[in-house]
């Protein structure tokens, strides 16, 4: 495999790549910034020549561009993992692509087995579950051309900054649902163990999924693009970006032009950390952001424990082991800021009427008012809904005297299906029946 001295050296080759990386990438953002006008004028351009095409007007636009990215990136991907494979296997490739190819490869004794590759039924299942069903829904609802119309032309700094939102918020969102696919064993066998038949992961595998986990993946980015209210043009850019992003996260390679390697602090995950999560299971949830795995999501072995971010943020408001209706604003400002943040991001969701979000408005105060009366009283709601699907004061009371159930406000399927250690204080039954 080479001399000491070569070992040694190809360490701080990979650094002084990755370090070109980021200079490249200050210099293009400052190209760019220098040239902001120059930029946008070829923005406005392109956005009045695709305005132009019929394949971009078309309803199922958006869809067809995921697939047909997809069916670019993950043969590229094939092409890669073969040549290595060979390069690996071959006596006649020099020592020095051999050394590459085990540097930059996170499973690289496991390249040459190309099984991972091979389609299993899954062009099939793409057909049933993704396009069918959207090309379908676009052709009875036509709404594209109508958006299109009110679009004025966006800025380069637009564009950029919703494909980094909404990669934001797909993150965001897939992070909430997979990390409750791997804390219900249910949900885990139903939806999400397919995606983890292999212990070892290979582009490929980023369609190694079920029906109901492919519906969640999809829903995240629709989500996550109508939160932000993102332009078309920065829907069809985000499409090309994740897909790319999609393949190369299972890819298993770690070169120094990936992404994990260029952004500093640890801010980005990447293959690396993805690549661990398929072969241990019990870490590193996020796609591509690590905010989550290191400072809130349980069994991380990355940043701060979660006491300190507790005492910075929350103690506060269980400053008193019982609570009266007072205590809804007993919140630290960084709290206030995330309660705020949630009800925002909630009616921008669902792009909610302006008469409906003032009636929100009244409703969620009251309820918040309700749910730290300590009252249960039978006219209040987690008296009059069945079945325990509102969990109210009793619950919240629970919460704030344990401090370790009930982390839901007003419904209690998450504590109920998902969030572990729940004790949750009085049965349904004792509710309806005290």
């Amino acid at each position: 495999m080479g001399t000491g001295r070569d070992s040694m050296a190809r360490p701080a080759r990979q650094a002084g790549a990755v370090a070109a990386g980021r200079a490249l990438v200050v210099l293009a953002f400052a190209v760019w910034w220098l040239r902001l006008g120059a930029v946008n004028a070829g923005v406005e351009d392109a956005w009045r020549w695709l305005l132009q095409q019929w394949w971009f007007v078309h309803d199922s636009f958006e869809p067809a561009l995921s697939v047909a990215c997809f069916a670019v990136f993950l043969p590229v991907f094939a092409v890669v993992d073969i040549a290595a494979s060979r390069a690996l296997t071959s006596k006649a490739a020099p020592v020095c692509v051999k050394q590459w190819i085990a540097a930059g490869n996170l499973n690289a004794d496991q390249l040459t087995d190309l099984s991972q590759w091979k389609l299993e039924g899954h062009v099939a299942q793409e057909a049933l579950v993704y396009i069918a069903p959207i090309f379908t829904f676009d052709y009875f609802v036509q709404r594209r051309a109508a958006r299109l119309a009110a679009s004025a032309t966006p800025t380069s700094q637009r564009v950029a900054s919703e494909i980094l939102l909404g990669l934001f918020f797909y993150d965001l969102f897939f992070t909430v649902a997979h990390y409750a696919m791997h804390r219900s064993a249910y949900l885990y066998n139903a939806t999400h163990a397919k995606h983890h038949e292999k212990p070892h992961v290979r582009a490929r595998d980023v369609l190694r999924l079920t029906a109901a986990e492919e519906v969640v993946d999809v829903a995240a980015s629709i989500a996550a693009l109508n939160l932000i209210g993102a332009h078309p043009l920065s829907r069809a850019l985000y499409n090309v970006v994740i897909v790319y992003l999609l393949c190369e996260l299972h890819s298993s390679w770690n070169l120094p032009w990936q992404l994990q390697r260029l952004v500093p602090f640890g801010l980005w995950g990447g293959s690396v950390r993805h690549e661990a999560h398929h072969a241990k299971g019990s870490c590193n949830y996020q796609k591509f952001f690590t905010y989550l795995d290191d400072y809130v999501l349980p069994q991380r072995r990355h940043g701060p424990t979660a006491a300190a971010i507790y005492n910075a943020i929350h103690a506060k408001h269980y400053e008193k082991p019982h609570v009266h209706a007072r205590d809804v604003l007993r919140l630290t400002a960084a709290e206030e800021v995330v309660d705020v943040a949630a009800s925002v991001a909630a009616l921008n969701l669902i792009g909610a009427h302006p008469l409906s979000r003032a009636l929100y408005n009244v409703v969620i105060v009251y309820l918040l008012c309700e749910l730290h009366s300590s009252w249960n009283l039978p006219w209040q709601l987690q008296r009059l809904v069945p079945f325990g699907l509102w969990g109210g004061s009793v619950r919240h009371e629970a919460h704030h005297a344990k401090g370790s159930c009930n982390y839901q406000k007003f419904f209690t399927y998450l504590d109920d299906y998902v969030l572990p250690q729940r004790r949750h204080g009085p049965t349904a039954a004792a509710v309806e029946g005290s």
